[in-house]
C-alpha cells in the first residue's frame, strides 16, 4: 500500500488507520479510545492509500470476477457499453420473430384457435393490408396467427434474451461498438480540420 502525506493547520480527527508525525517541536494530543485529536500550526500524517487503474490492463479487472467485471468495464466505457447493449436488444427482439415465423410457417404446427376468431381478425387484417396497399389474406390464412405466436415467443423469452444481452455486451462493445466509434472520431476531426 502506498502512503501519501497530506499538510494542514487545522485540527484534525483520526481515527487507527493514521499513522501522523508533527513537524515543528510543539504538539498537543488529545486520546479518545482510538480516536486523536491534535492540534498544532502544522500538522503532518501519512495515509494508505489504494491504487485504482484503468481497464487498460488493470489490477482492478485482473481482480473482477463475475457480474463484477461488467459493472468494471461499464464503468470505464459507458458510452460504448450503453450502444452495444441497445443493438443487442433490439437484434434479439427482432431476428428471432423471423426466425420463429419461419420454423410456424414450414411445420404448419397447429395452434388452436376457433374458425371465428380466425377469419375475424382476419378481416381486420385484410382492412388495414388495403389501407397500405398490400394485397388480401385469405380468410383461412394463418400468416397472422404465426406472426402474433412468433411476437408472443420472442417477448415470453425477454429474461433470456436480456441475459444474453448483457453477456455479450462487452464482447460486441470491445470488438465492433468503440473501433467503429474511434473510426467515425478519426473521419469526424479530420474533415473539421480541413
Amino acid at each position: 500500500m502506498n502512503k501519501q502525506l497530506f499538510t494542514s493547520n487545522n485540527i484534525f480527527r483520526v481515527g487507527n488507520i493514521l499513522n501522523f508525525g508533527i513537524k515543528g517541536t510543539s504538539k498537543q494530543t488529545f486520546k479518545f479510545s482510538n480516536l486523536d485529536l491534535v492540534s498544532t500550526q502544522s500538522l503532518r500524517f501519512n495515509i494508505p492509500i489504494r491504487k485504482f487503474t484503468s481497464s487498460n490492463g488493470s489490477k482492478t479487472d485482473e481482480k473482477s470476477r463475475g457480474w463484477r467485471k461488467y459493472k468494471d468495464g461499464f464503468k470505464n466505457r459507458p458510452g460504448s457499453h450503453l450502444t452495444a447493449f441497445a443493438i443487442l436488444h433490439e437484434v434479439t427482439a427482432i431476428a428471432p420473430i423471423f426466425l420463429i415465423y419461419y420454423v410456424l410457417q414450414e411445420m404448419d404446427l397447429e395452434i388452436p384457435l376457433s374458425e371465428n376468431v380466425l377469419k375475424g381478425g382476419n378481416r381486420y387484417i385484410n382492412k388495414l393490408r388495403e389501407v397500405f396497399g398490400f394485397e388480401k389474406l385469405d380468410e383461412d390464412s394463418k400468416v397472422m396467427v404465426h406472426l402474433v405466436a412468433s411476437y408472443g415467443i420472442v417477448k415470453a423469452a425477454m429474461p433470456l434474451r436480456i441475459a444474453c444481452c448483457f453477456a455479450l455486451t462487452p464482447f460486441v462493445s470491445r470488438r465492433f461498438v468503440e473501433p467503429i466509434s474511434r473510426l467515425l472520431g478519426k473521419t469526424l476531426s479530420s474533415a473539421f480540420k480541413k
